[in-house]
């Protein structure tokens, strides 16, 4: 058994309740990091040590690592998964999520597998559940809106 079956083996004994598209975006990160890890390595280009990059290479734009799930996936979800689905994207996303959130100049975003559908100017103006589910329908996946902590007031 690899190593990336390993993982996922192991997500899916801690959390037998993920369905396909949790692993599926379990899976894509997996692959994602894979790359990053390839990319920077001497036989692929990257630096065969710290002292040996004298120019910094231009930064690849980030992208967004996750995917979003249809309206049936999320909602056969509990709370505590959606929170969780949606706090492990924001944690590795978040400086992706930083650049829209200011790129923007938004108080948040609508992200729907790696794209900003939708963003606002204030926290008033952020979807509620029923405009997100109408949104949902419409394009098949659930959005995830993420705030921008600049907006939040005490």
């Amino acid at each position: 058994m690899s190593y990336d079956e390993t993982v996922i083996a192991d997500i899916t004994a801690e959390l037998p309740q993920l369905n396909a598209a949790a692993l599926r975006s379990i899976r894509e990160m997996i692959d994602q990091l894979k790359q990053n890890e390839a990319a920077a390595s001497p036989k692929n280009g990257g630096p065969a040590s710290p002292t040996m990059n004298k120019i910094p290479a231009a930064p690849k734009p980030l992208a967004f690592v996750g995917e979003n799930l249809t309206l049936e996936e999320f909602e056969r979800l509990t709370l505590k998964e959606r929170a969780m689905l949606k706090r492990r994207l924001k944690e590795r996303n978040q400086q992706w999520l930083q650049e829209k959130l200011s790129a923007l100049a938004a108080a948040w975003v609508m992200v729907i597998d790696g794209e900003v559908i939708a963003s606002g100017k204030s926290i008033k103006d952020k979807p509620r559940p029923p405009q997100t589910v109408e949104i949902s329908q419409r394009l098949g996946k659930f959005p995830f809106v993420f705030v921008n902590e600049k907006f939040i007031t005490i």
